[in-house]
């Protein structure tokens, strides 16, 4: 069952639930998504999905949380700004993705991307990296 708002409106919002089998055993599945769009330079999001598995002996049950949050912010017409933060209970990981992309010329970006990683549990830091790109288009 799924519900979803209108997309073209300001704000949105889609709710999905789920009952069934998966695969000897039962699935129960809530969804919800919120976003926000601020035209023309912004637009926010952030949703959470929760996934109950119930399995027979000898298998283990699990409940598996995921978090989304999302912002797209456009400086002008040729800079970007793209974030993506996750988290998931299954495991323990906080990741972030930020990504500035200047587009200097048609199908040609130079990105700069940062990664970043933690362990819930101690909230330590698990992988980290920033990246430079450079995308050219060759019309030959």
């Amino acid at each position: 069952m799924t519900y979803s708002s209108n997309t073209s409106k300001r704000f949105t919002y889609t709710t999905t639930a789920v009952l069934g089998r998966f695969f000897n055993g039962d699935i129960h599945s809530i969804r919800a998504e919120m976003g926000l769009r601020v035209q023309p330079k912004a637009q926010f999001s952030v949703g959470i999905d929760y996934n109950g598995i119930r399995l027979p002996e000898p298998y283990a049950d699990a409940d598996i949380f995921f978090a989304t949050f999302k912002a797209d912010i456009t400086f002008s017409k040729s800079v970007f700004w793209s974030t993506l933060a996750q988290y998931s209970n299954q495991q323990e990981n906080l990741g972030i993705n930020s990504r500035l992309q200047w587009r200097f010329a048609p199908l040609s970006d130079l990105y700069l991307v940062y990664n970043d990683n933690y362990f819930t549990g101690t909230f330590g830091p698990r992988f980290r990296s920033l990246n430079l790109k450079l995308t050219y288009w060759l019309n030959l």
